[in-house]
C-alpha cells in the first residue's frame, strides 16, 4: 500500500515537474522568437541607418569635389590675371620708360637750343 502511495506520489510529481518544463520551454521559446523579432527588426534599422549613411557620404563628396573643382577654376583664372596684370606692369615699366627717354631727349635738345 505504501509502495502504492509512493508510486502514485512519484507519478504526480513527475507530471507536475514536466508540466512545469513544458510551460517553461514554451514561456522560452516566445521569448526567443520574441528577440529574434527584435534582432531582425534592429538588423533592418540598421541597414536601412548604413544606406542612408552611403548616400549622404555620396551626395558629400560629390558637393565637395564641385568645390575644389570651382576653387581649380577660380586658382586658375586668379594666375592667368596674375600674368596679366604682370605683364602689364612690365609694358607699363616699359613704356614709362621710353616716355622718360624721350622726356630726357626733348630736355637736351631744349638746352642745346637754349
Amino acid at each position: 500500500e505504501k509502495l502504492n502511495q509512493a508510486n502514485k506520489r512519484v507519478a504526480s510529481l513527475r507530471d507536475e515537474l514536466e508540466e512545469k518544463v513544458a510551460t517553461a520551454q514554451k514561456s522560452v521559446e516566445e521569448k526567443v522568437t520574441k528577440a529574434n523579432k527584435i534582432i531582425s527588426s534592429l538588423h533592418e534599422q540598421i541597414q536601412e541607418r548604413d544606406k542612408q549613411i552611403t548616400e549622404v557620404e555620396q551626395a558629400l563628396k560629390q558637393k565637395a569635389n564641385k568645390i575644389i573643382d570651382g576653387l581649380h577654376d577660380k586658382i586658375a583664372l586668379l594666375e592667368k590675371l596674375n600674368r596679366q596684370g604682370e605683364e602689364a606692369q612690365d609694358r607699363s615699366k616699359g613704356e614709362l620708360e621710353a616716355l622718360r627717354r624721350s622726356k630726357d631727349s626733348e630736355v637736351e635738345k631744349l638746352q642745346e637750343e637754349l
